[in-house]
C-alpha cells in the first residue's frame, strides 16, 4: 500500500461524495474534509431536479417505485443508482460513497478501522453505531468481529452516508432498484433480511458489517447536533447519541 495516501484511498477504487450544487455551506465542509485529511474524493455534482415530487408520485401510482417519501429522496436515489451502476459497469471492485454533510474521523484513529476492514465485506455502513446494549454479553461476543466491526443479524440499520460496497453489493443494489425504485437506503437496510426482496432479489447472502464506532459523524440541518433515531416497532435502527467529537474533522 502507498503510505502517503489517505488510508481509505488505499482500500477503495473510488471514493465519491454526492454534493448538491445549491448547498454552498456543504461545499465548504467538503473542502475542509479534503484539506485536513488529505483524502482523495471524486465530487459527484448534482442539483435538485424540477417536478421530482410529481415524478415520484407517478412512479408510485404505476407500481414502479415505493418508499420514497419526497422528491429529494427520489433525486438522491437516482444519484446513488447512477454512481453505483457506473462503477459496476466500469469494472470497479470496491467503492465508498459519502453524502456532503459528512465529517470524517481524523486519520490516526481511523487507521485502526482501515487496517481491520473485513476482507470479505460486501457492505459496510461507516456512519452507523447500533445500540449494542440491547444484546446480552454472549450475544454481543457473537456479533463483534475482532472488536472493531460486527455483523447485523436480522435487523436493519439506516444511513448511506459512508456506504462501502463490493462488486457483489453493487449488483444487488442495481437489481433491487431495477425491480422497484425506492429510497437509496432501503436496499441496504433490507440486505440483512433472510426473506428475498420482491420474491427474487435477496441480500441475505451479502457480508454486511458495521463499525463499533462511526468513522463518519453526521450533523443535523442546524449543523449543531448529531442525528438520532430511536427504536420503533419495525426493528433497530439508530444513528448514535454521544460520540467524542474531538475524533472528527468538524
Amino acid at each position: 500500500m502507498d503510505s502517503i495516501k489517505h488510508p481509505l484511498n488505499n482500500i477503495f477504487d473510488k471514493i465519491y461524495v454526492i454534493h448538491c450544487v445549491e448547498s454552498k455551506q456543504r461545499m465548504t465542509n467538503i473542502n475542509k474534509q479534503i484539506e485536513e485529511s488529505g483524502i482523495d474524493l471524486d465530487i459527484w455534482w448534482t442539483c435538485y431536479h424540477p417536478h421530482s415530487d410529481v415524478m415520484m408520485n407517478g412512479m408510485i401510482l404505476s407500481n414502479q417505485a415505493y418508499r420514497c417519501s419526497n422528491g429529494r429522496e427520489l433525486n438522491l436515489a437516482r444519484e446513488f443508482y447512477t454512481i453505483i451502476k457506473t462503477s459496476y459497469l466500469r469494472g470497479m471492485e470496491k467503492i465508498l460513497i459519502f453524502e456532503d454533510d459528512f465529517h470524517l474521523m481524523k486519520t490516526e484513529p481511523l487507521r485502526t478501522f482501515c487496517d481491520n476492514i473485513p476482507e470479505d465485506f460486501d457492505i459496510i455502513q461507516f456512519s452507523i453505531l447500533a445500540e449494542l446494549n440491547m444484546f446480552s454479553t454472549t450475544e454481543l461476543a457473537t456479533l463483534l468481529d475482532n472488536g472493531i466491526y460486527f455483523t447485523p443479524m436480522n435487523f436493519g440499520a439506516w444511513s448511506n452516508c459512508g456506504l462501502a460496497l463490493s462488486r457483489n453489493a453493487m449488483k444487488y443494489f442495481i437489481d433491487y432498484l431495477d425491480n422497484a425504485f425506492t429510497a437509496a437506503d432501503i436496499p441496504i437496510f433490507e440486505s440483512t433480511n433472510n426473506i428475498p426482496i420482491f420474491g427474487n432479489i435477496a441480500g441475505s447472502g451479502l457480508k454486511h458489517y458495521i463499525p463499533t464506532a462511526p468513522i463518519v459523524y453526521l450533523i443535523n440541518n442546524n449543523d449543531s447536533q448529531v442525528q438520532t433515531r430511536q427504536k420503533d416497532d419495525s426493528g433497530l435502527y439508530k444513528y448514535y447519541e454521544q460520540i467524542n467529537k474531538d475524533l472528527y474533522i468538524i
